[in-house]
């Protein structure tokens, strides 16, 4: 997939969160489910390695975990 067909459907759902009655947190609500294929996709890749999953996401293996813990994807 291409970044401007990601972006396209970023701008897509932010405008259809806005719709609704009373928006808030439409930042996270927009990118927790972006974040979260990411991190499947890539912790699949490594065998839930995390050290290497951190490095392929080009960030450290503290922020990965602060990242799958806030998204409840840590065991």
């Amino acid at each position: 997939m291409e970044a401007k067909t990601i972006e396209i459907a970023g701008y897509d759902y932010a405008k259809t969160l806005l719709e609704q009655p009373e928006p808030y947190g439409i930042y996270r609500a927009g990118l927790d489910p972006l974040e979260r294929g990411i991190l499947t996709a890539v912790m699949a890749h490594t065998g839930n390695n995390q050290t290497q999953a951190a490095q392929l996401l080009g960030m450290n293996r503290a922020t990965l975990r602060t990242k799958l813990n806030r998204l409840r994807m840590l065991p």
